[in-house]
């Protein structure tokens, strides 16, 4: 089951790793953005920042998530070609 999971940084970056962490020990394909607004609350609710380039933010949710390799892509924010980035392609490769 693909999934896209937005983060727009709207006071819930708790909730939305809470949440990726379930989808993916579901089972679940998870393509991630996040925005540069979620990166500044979840600093501020989390205490810690979350790294900005799309690779390090994969690397740094799958060490935190073992056992989800393979079923995570992050995409980055301005990244026009990401699946989502268009309302005519599926938000996740089957």
């Amino acid at each position: 089951m693909p999934v896209f999971l937005g983060i727009t940084g709207a006071s819930g970056p708790v909730y939305a790793k809470h949440l990726l962490e379930c989808l993916l020990a579901a089972g679940a394909q998870v393509g991630l953005c996040v925005s540069k607004a979620d990166h500044q609350v979840a600093t501020l609710e989390m205490g810690a920042s979350w790294p900005v380039r799309p690779e390090t933010m994969q690397a740094f949710f799958l060490g935190c998530l073992p056992g989800s390799s393979g079923r995570l892509e992050v995409f980055g924010r301005e990244d026009g070609l990401a699946p989502a980035a268009s309302g005519s392609n599926p938000p996740m490769r089957q």
